[in-house]
């Protein structure tokens, strides 16, 4: 188990934030739906209104099913409800906000799928800070190219792990990428680099509700504006960055529902986002 993934602070401030505890649930409990018919531009536009935005699939989902399973942490036996989920996120981007971070910068995160950058991702996308996720398999040369690249304001990073130390990485990453303000440790609090801020202290005691300034920037996203930036993975020369649009992610993920048979739920399967998280669920 990595050091980042001590999440006990984390799930109690996310129980916190959504007024009850994170509900567990058995994968592959019931049966996947029917596939549904073809996708329209016009079933896009109708049925699925109200979740042209990525947050958007959090509050449909978390207003219809609120105690059911978002995403599954499978190495700890933990799932996440929509509600907690939507509430958490919520928490996190206004410690964003309180950050400095606006809409359109880029926030780098070089991370695994953590339950904590799950939240990270969501908190990015409902102020309309672009989450730019990279290939763990990247080289420290690679990393620091692409937070230039993108101009990344803000870089997620791991600590002390049994594979390696990624706080060298972090330690670099302030001194040559002249765009970077906030570092982001996953790790604990005592392993964090100097300049860098611990994720645990960020995910504790979220706000008891948004504020002001959330409202406003919240308001402000619209389904065109960008959402995530992936990288190619570099096999024809240097990876570089593909802007994607919450209508992007969701019109695919609409259809990706639709022939998958996850459409008449609230999750489905996307490998879109990221070259290393194949086994992502997708909200639909």
């Amino acid at each position: 188990m990595l050091p980042a993934e001590r999440e006990s602070p984390l799930f109690r401030a996310m129980s916190a934030a959504a007024g009850h505890a994170a509900v567990r649930r058995e994968v592959g409990s019931r049966p996947p739906p029917e596939p549904m018919s073809n996708c329209t531009l016009e079933q896009y536009q109708t049925g699925f209104a109200g979740r042209h935005l990525l947050h958007g699939v959090l509050s449909h989902w978390a207003d219809r099913k609120p105690h059911d399973a978002a995403f599954v942490n499978h190495d700890r036996g933990r799932s996440v409800d929509w509600r907690t989920l939507d509430a958490a996120s919520t928490g996190l981007a206004v410690r964003l906000l309180r950050l400095g971070f606006r809409k359109g910068d880029f926030l780098a995160a070089s991370l695994p799928f953590l339950t904590g950058h799950i939240l990270l991702e969501y908190a990015c996308f409902k102020i309309g800070v672009i989450h730019t996720p990279l290939d763990l398999r990247l080289r420290p040369a690679e990393v620091l190219r692409s937070l230039n690249q993108v101009g990344a304001r803000g870089f997620a990073f791991l600590g002390l792990t049994p594979s390696a130390d990624f706080r060298e990485l972090g330690v670099e990453a302030k001194r040559r990428c002249a765009a970077l303000e906030h570092l982001i440790q996953f790790s604990p609090p005592h392993e964090t680099i100097q300049g860098a801020l611990s994720f645990e202290r960020m995910a504790e005691g979220f706000p008891d509700r948004p504020s002001p300034e959330y409202e406003r920037a919240a308001a402000s996203v619209a389904p065109e504006d960008a959402a995530q930036a992936i990288f190619t993975t570099g096999s024809t020369g240097s990876p570089k960055p593909a802007l994607l649009s919450h209508r992007n992610i969701t019109s695919q993920n609409l259809c990706l529902g639709s022939a998958f048979g996850f459409g008449g739920g609230p999750a489905c399967w996307s490998t879109s986002l990221h070259p290393t998280w194949a086994a992502r669920r997708k909200p639909c």
